[in-house]
């Protein structure tokens, strides 16, 4: 194409540009404005998550907006939730629209109210039925632009109080987005009914497995003085569904349950339930004996029977909508039935049957390691089906099995738990860790959601679906292939006392992550990870695509320098976070010599082995036990595989896990370095804390780097020639 030089070609060019434009806005009632962006950078602490509502960037989108909500349909103030949600639209609206306080009024005069509140309001609903709109879950909502005496209304509409609660919250997600508001109609309620936060904070301030500071809870000043804090966790909480939190660790003090201490705890349910959030508890199997001062804990006593019964009752009086207790029996020195030669449903049942008058759940942790699973396997991987499987059909509705998503630990990565595909007759809940116990304690970056994804998506093969639909681990959990009566997701809290509430900023992702796939399961990586940058950060494109690559990226890089193939534990017993294969080939860690490397699990293995694979159904089994067709990313956790097997790239397994190390380094420089092409686009303290943690992690990296090829050289004897970029 010829340059055009003159005054008159270019002329030509404008009057034909602006033809065309014409022709584009033809047919349109009046010609839109061309937008202005406006980003903020000015300098945040991290303290406000996603929820920090800034001025909408869109200049036309502001205006459209603007015109939707301009006033408030005042609710029933005096029910506390709907009083969140109304509080929580004033912050949220006024900061997206760039206004002071916004208006209210009591009854609809003109377009542009937004109108909130259950199908029993009196106001609401008249306008539900006059336009045939319903919601049936309990914390389900729906949001609907309807028509009122010819006047445009926005309607959140809730079965419950909480359902309005979360609509309030998705309505401000929708406008921090900039999703399409022409036609507003969305409508949503979650799949999962207890969705749970463990927090693993201590009496005395300290967190286990908690690497963001200290317990956001002082019990020195409760319940006279209740942080403002906690306000923001359960604001936090509730705008991604999460409805229950257990506020202490599963190896916890009494003091908890204690007469002295209930006025305390009651104060910190106080604030959640404004949220819609009930508060539970961790208790000792032996709470009877420490506090009560019987001669036994023994679940099937009478003496015992009554102590829970009226500790029940004492809390219960304490906290009306206290939702249960969280129990972890038989493993690593805790008390359990074992000792009282019971079975661990007789100990779950005995606190179910205290709990159940009150509507309480019983959440029993199938982590039972030790003396007593011992005496069933060899092998700690497998003690845990050994342990429940024949305790199937032996606990009350309202006991869940809280298992971990895999048969070791919270690892890298491990096969789905066999315990969701054979425990058919019993609620079984998932527990995650969201705190990076085993995956970079958030220091190095690992995006925990990826991980989940895999977990939640795998298939168990059970063909068992009464709807012929798979029998995946997510379906199995919503209750859709055995029909729970409870349902459950359960995450391990990464939050504490630090200013950002999780020491590494991208860390907050995976607990929005965490409480949006409790919610919905179902949920995909990528409308998880758009929305959670477009509310934290901004909605650039360049911001959105250039993290959105960095975390989906994060997980598997993690995996290739610290366990590749699910090869087992690596990390330090001391801290779960420093390279330590001093103590390898013991029982459920690394296993490496001359002649491969991994685990004999399998029931075709020749040698010492466990099958572990037995435990799965027998479609999958069949596909597990063969080493051709054991999915690669698993071989090592069911096989031990020759270091000179050629995988499905082509190249030989040894090969793979050196390249594996020795580009590791470099991926985490070249994350730093996407994010440095961010410059400018976001404020600089969050840019700082964020390439701070990616010089914390290549260190890391390159430590790990090179202990692990130096442990591979020592045991395979092949040495690396894989070459750095």
């Amino acid at each position: 194409m010829k340059v055009l030089k003159t005054a008159s070609s270019l002329l030509l060019v404008v009057v034909l540009l602006l033809q065309f434009t014409a022709c584009k806005n033809e047919g349109k009632n009046e010609r839109e404005e061309p937008d202005v962006f406006t980003y903020s950078t000015e300098d945040e602490s991290g303290y406000d998550l996603w929820l920090r509502y800034p001025t909408v960037s869109s200049a036309n989108y502001l205006k459209k907006a603007r015109e939707l909500i301009s006033y408030i349909l005042m609710p029933d103030t005096s029910r506390e939730v709907l009083y969140s949600a109304y509080s929580e639209l004033q912050r949220g609206l006024s900061g997206l629209l760039g206004t002071d306080e916004i208006p209210t009024k009591e009854e609809i005069d003109k377009s542009g109210a937004l109108i909130l509140g259950v199908a029993d309001d009196p106001i609401v609903s008249e306008i539900a039925s006059k336009n045939s709109l319903s919601v049936t879950d309990t914390d389900g909502y729906l949001i609907k632009k309807v028509n009122i005496n010819g006047s445009d209304a926005t309607l959140i509409l809730g079965q419950s109080d909480s359902g309005v609660l979360y609509g309030a919250f998705k309505l401000l997600e929708i406008l921090s987005t900039q999703e399409d508001i022409s036609s507003l109609s969305v409508s949503d309620a979650p799949k999962i009914k207890w969705r749970v936060l463990n927090q693993w904070d201590n009496w005395d301030g300290s967190i286990e497995r908690g690497y963001s500071g200290k317990s956001i809870y002082d019990w020195g000043t409760l319940p006279k003085i209740k942080d403002s804090r906690l306000t923001d966790f359960a604001r936090a909480n509730a705008s991604v569904g999460i409805n229950t939190v257990v506020i202490n660790n599963v190896n916890t003090s009494n003091n908890y349950i204690n007469s002295r201490y209930l006025s305390k705890i009651a104060a910190v349910a106080d604030v959640y339930r404004r949220y819609g959030i009930r508060l539970a508890l961790s208790v000792n199997f032996d709470a009877p004996s420490a506090l009560g001062n019987l001669t036994t804990n023994d679940p099937l006593s009478k003496d015992v029977i009554k102590w829970w019964q009226d500790k029940t009752a004492e809390i219960y009086a304490a906290i009306p909508d206290f939702a249960g207790f969280l129990i972890k029996a038989d493993s690593e020195g805790r008390s359990g039935p074992s000792k009282y030669q019971r079975t661990h449903a007789e100990g779950a049942n005995m606190l179910a049957d205290a709990l159940e008058p009150y509507g309480g759940i019983v959440m029993w942790r199938a982590f039972v390691y030790g003396d007593v699973a011992k005496k069933l396997s060899d092998d700690i991987c497998n003690q845990s089906y050994e342990f429940f499987k024949p305790q199937d059909e032996q606990f009350k509705d309202n006991v869940i099995i809280q298992s971990k998503n895999g048969p070791r630990d919270f690892l890298p990565r491990e096969p789905v738990s066999p315990l969701f595909g054979g425990m058919k007759q019993t609620n079984m809940g998932i527990e995650f860790q969201i705190t990076q116990e085993y995956t970079g304690q958030n220091t190095d970056l690992c995006y925990l959601v990826s991980q989940w994804k895999y977990y939640l998506d795998f298939d168990l093969m059970l063909n068992d679906s009464p709807k012929d639909i798979p029998t995946t681990l997510s379906q199995i959990l919503q209750g859709n292939i055995y029909s729970e009566t409870n349902t459950l997701i359960a995450g391990v809290s990464n939050v504490g006392s630090c200013e950002s509430w999780n020491d590494g900023l991208l860390s907050q992702a995976n607990w929005y992550g965490f409480g949006r796939l409790a919610w919905n399961p179902e949920l995909t990586e990528k409308e998880i990870t758009e929305t959670w940058i477009k509310m934290t950060f901004n909605n650039q494109e360049d911001v959105v695509n250039t993290i959105s690559k960095i975390l989906y990226g994060s997980w598997e890089l993690y995996e290739s320098y610290t366990s590749p193939y699910a090869m087992g534990m690596t990390a330090a017993v001391s801290n779960h976070y420093d390279p330590d294969l001093s103590y390898r080939n013991s029982n459920g860690t690394i296993c490496v010599d001359r002649a491969g490397i991994g685990n004999n699990r399998s029931s075709t293995s020749k040698g010492n082995k466990t099958d572990a694979t037995a435990q799965y159904s027998e479609e999958l089994a069949a596909i597990l036990n063969n080493i051709d067709t054991c999915p690669e990313e698993l071989i090592c956790w069911f096989h031990h595989v020759s270091p000179k097997r050629v995988m499905s790239n082509g190249k030989t397994l040894i090969d793979n896990i050196y390249e594996g190390l020795v580009a590791a380094p470099q991926a985490v420089s070249d994350m730093k370095t996407a994010i440095l092409s961010l410059k400018g686009e976001i404020d600089d303290k969050r840019f700082a804390m964020i390439v701070k943690d990616f010089d914390e992690q290549y260190n890391n990296s390159t430590r790990w780097s090179e202990a692990m090829i130096k442990f591979f050289e020592q045991q395979t004897k092949i040495t690396c020639t894989a070459q750095g970029s």
